[in-house]
């Protein structure tokens, strides 16, 4: 039991995204309406009162329409950004398993529809055979999947971290060009302070509560600085820096002072110069660390 439990909190990556869904959706509701034409049989469709095309594409409509709701319109309503970044393949797995359910639903619904002699014992009893068989026999490949695609990224992300420690030590290896001062002031909630500091000299801004810390790498120590002020306007007053990116939303670190990177599918953390703390990437904003880090 504890370790199907391990299993089902394993960190996993939210992958789903509008395009991503949509392609889901159209491969699975075409994949559906093949089978139907396929295997749909005269003695069934005499049944309905449409007919065999009208019936193959209400199945694969109804198919598609139930996948959309299910990955793209509830995560919309219901999860945060928090629920996405703490994603978990027993999460995954339920997901899953739910939009077996709601697909064998939705069918059962329309064709209960368009059925021509129907009664309500009938359509109870149809649905429930549908949605069991769906879950049982979905829940197999689902699992499969699941595992394949988590060793998948497990394995990417570990040669990832070794690409990237290698970059890290070719750029440390090379002499380090010095750079002019370029002063920044940021005004902070509390009326007349003003948040002044050297760009090139900031190492991170960690956000707790109300409050941000700001680390600077100055030449004898790491300075830490308290001030009224959110993370997002910090981010926002320096956007025009590009080598300054937010892993987490409670982070903004200088990317040229990372010194190494460690981490897989479960986790990914960065360590910068001087400090040590490891700062989290999140799994959200990976493939953006990505790019900014190749940049």
């Amino acid at each position: 039991m504890r370790k199907i439990t391990e299993i089902l909190t394993r960190p996993y990556p939210y992958l789903f995204s509008t395009r991503r869904n949509i392609m889901i959706a159209l491969a699975v509701g075409l994949l559906v309406a093949g089978i139907n034409f396929a295997g749909i049989q005269q003695s069934t469709l005499d049944v309905y009162r449409f007919g065999k095309l009208t019936v193959i594409a209400l199945a694969g409509v109804t198919t598609c329409v139930g996948i959309l709701l299910v990955i793209e319109g509830l995560p919309r309503l219901v999860f945060s950004q928090r629920v996405k970044e703490n994603w978990t393949t027993g999460k995954e797995f339920l997901l899953v398993v739910f939009l077996l359910i709601v697909i064998a639903f939705l069918n059962n619904l329309v064709f209960f529809s368009i059925t021509r002699n129907t009664s309500l014992v009938d359509y109870s009893d149809h649905l429930l055979n549908s949605i069991y068989f769906a879950v049982l026999i979905g829940s197999v490949p689902t699992a499969l999947i699941i595992w394949l695609n988590y060793t998948i990224i497990l394995r990417r992300n570990l040669a990832a971290v070794n690409s990237y420690n290698l970059q890290l030590q070719d750029r440390l290896s090379k002499p380090v060009n010095t750079l002019s001062e370029q002063l920044v002031r940021i005004p902070t909630q509390n009326k007349n302070e003003i948040l002044e500091f050297d760009v090139y000299q900031f190492l991170y801004a960690r956000s707790e509560g109300n409050y941000l810390e700001v680390y600077m790498l100055m030449p004898e120590e790491v300075k830490r600085i308290v001030c009224r002020l959110s993370l997002q306007q910090l981010a926002t007053d320096l956007e025009e820096y590009t080598f300054l990116f937010s892993p987490h939303r409670s982070f903004l670190i200088n990317m040229r002072h990372i010194v190494s990177t460690s981490g897989n599918a479960r986790n990914y953390r960065v360590q910068l110069k001087n400090v040590d703390v490891e700062i989290p990437v999140s799994r959200t904003k990976f493939e953006a660390f990505n790019t900014a880090f190749e940049n």
